[in-house]
């Protein structure tokens, strides 16, 4: 069977317009994924409980793991001191064809001075006026 040029170049479309259809991986597929940065958490003094805005806790010293490239606070609490909120910058660093983007924190380490709470003093019942 012969088939005309017409015919072969039709064909030829038409199997070329089929394969549009088909997922095929570009350069996206093996670009690496984002990783994770960590974050060293300190405060003095040390125990307390932190927390991120993110989700996640420890007690200090300790670390976390980020993977998000928006800013965060971590909140520190310890009985006997006053709570403690600072607030951590971070971006996602540009990456490159062979190496991932990750976050980027500022300040690392997060470091507190919980400062203590002075006692309630205790609250006294006024004096009843003597009789003269």
């Amino acid at each position: 069977m012969k088939l005309s040029g017409a015919s072969a170049l039709s064909i030829c479309g038409l199997s070329i317009a089929s394969c549009s259809s088909v997922s095929v991986p570009g350069f996206d597929a093996i670009k690496q994924k984002p990783e994770n940065t960590f974050l060293l958490i300190q405060s003095s003094p040390s125990g307390a409980e932190a927390r991120s805005s993110l989700g996640a806790t420890c007690r200090t010293p300790c670390t976390m793991s980020i993977g998000s490239g928006s800013d965060f606070s971590v909140s520190y609490s310890l009985d006997g001191y006053a709570p403690q909120t600072l607030t951590v910058h971070s971006s996602m660093s540009a990456g490159g064809f062979m190496t991932a983007p990750s976050p980027m924190v500022n300040p690392n380490p997060v470091f507190a001075t919980l400062e203590p709470v002075a006692p309630q003093a205790k609250a006294t019942k006024p004096r009843a006026r003597q009789r003269s």
